[in-house]
């Protein structure tokens, strides 16, 4: 029942918190954001079949991030980019997977094609995993070989 309620939270909220703050010295937007994540595993081979059968990792990130609104900013690379770092964590939702915490740094650039807004972001940082593969204590798990 308790998994219906965060589905529900996600769907209709869109799992979204949002805060921004215009700094008009510069036309320096800043930003606020939460996210939740929910989702699952594919399979991408028979090995790991039964390891991520029943299984629907979910996360939540944090980020600040800024904006900048300016006529030099957009003579960059003609677009308007948002600039920022992300931290996560995601539970995989199986004793074998365990969990991750990220540090990310991302750039993600506002494209504009006549009335289409594209945003596409490229992040780069650090992940640590609490269970990774090891012979002895954790053999089944597959998917991850190093923290």
């Amino acid at each position: 029942m308790k998994i219906y309620g965060f589905l529900f939270f996600i769907f209709f909220f869109g799992g979204k918190a949002l805060c921004q703050l215009r700094l008009p010295s510069d036309s320096t937007i800043l930003y606020v954001n939460s996210q939740l994540h929910y989702g699952f595993i594919i399979p991408h081979r028979r090995a790991i079949e039964p390891l991520v059968n029943d299984t629907n990792p979910w996360g939540i990130s944090v980020e600040v991030s800024r904006l900048r609104y300016t006529q030099s900013a957009w003579k960059s690379c003609n677009c308007y980019s948002q600039n920022g770092i992300a931290l996560t964590y995601f539970n995989f939702d199986n004793p074998v997977l365990g969990s991750s915490v990220n540090l990310v740094a991302f750039a993600e650039p506002y494209l504009t094609l006549r009335n289409i807004n594209i945003m596409l972001r490229a992040g780069l940082g650090l992940s640590y995993l609490t269970k990774v593969y090891h012979w002895e204590s954790n053999p089944d798990n597959v998917l991850f070989s190093s923290p």
